[in-house]
């Protein structure tokens, strides 16, 4: 039987979690999110610290969404997994953004505009919300990624949808909420160093200007 999102899907988007820091807010996402939080003021490509970086996102389900599910089905949930993809970034990274694919539409949004090509890394039944990449990434390379939780829910597979960021009026050509026409636009980003010799493995909370 294959894993349906079903109608939990729309448990995710119960609560706008409020985040502060000083006077920003975490920038729209669905989905689990980086840690830390992407901030809706800052630029959204961040500064991996090595070629084999380190990813932290929020586990699944979250404190919000069980405390905003009146059913108790979270609280129903078992063997909960992450499945985490990064791909190789083609397009533009900075400037405004043009059209690279038809459905991508053909009006000039004023944003950055890079989508997934190439697949270079994926990994499934990951058991933690965190996981180093096993092998090194190219240097000095703009890649994507998303992660989503895999559980079951009364003994069914499920699946959440795949972590995304959403429109704002500085970033419109990402998707806006449950549109699932672009969702490759809003993917997370971040840039690998330009060397070999590159830190720790970790991945900068500041960022690459896009």
């Amino acid at each position: 039987m294959n894993p349906t999102r079903g109608s939990f899907s729309a448990l995710l988007g119960l609560v706008a979690v409020v985040m502060t820091v000083g006077c920003a807010k975490p920038h729209p996402a669905e989905g689990l999110r980086p840690l830390p939080l992407v901030m809706e003021k800052e630029s959204l490509t961040r500064e991996a610290a090595s070629l084999q970086p380190f990813f932290q996102w929020e586990p699944f389900p979250r404190k919000v969404e069980l405390k905003a599910d009146r059913s108790g089905a979270l609280g129903r949930i078992q063997n909960v997994t992450y499945d985490l993809r990064i791909w190789r970034a083609e397009g533009v990274n900075s400037g405004v953004c043009r059209p690279l694919l038809p459905r991508y539409g053909s009006e000039d949004r004023g944003g950055p505009c890079i989508y997934p090509a190439e697949l270079v890394y994926t990994r499934g039944g990951l058991p933690n919300p965190f996981h180093t990449v096993e092998s090194p990434l190219s240097p000095f390379t703009v890649y994507l990624w998303a992660v989503r939780a895999r559980f079951q829910l009364d003994g069914q597979p499920r699946l959440t949808e795949w972590s995304v960021l959403n429109e704002t009026d500085e970033h419109r050509i990402f998707p806006k909420p449950r549109d699932g026409t672009r969702p490759s636009l809003g993917h997370y980003s971040f840039q690998t160093p330009g060397g070999t010799d590159a830190g720790a493995p970790g991945l900068d909370s500041g960022n690459v200007q896009r």
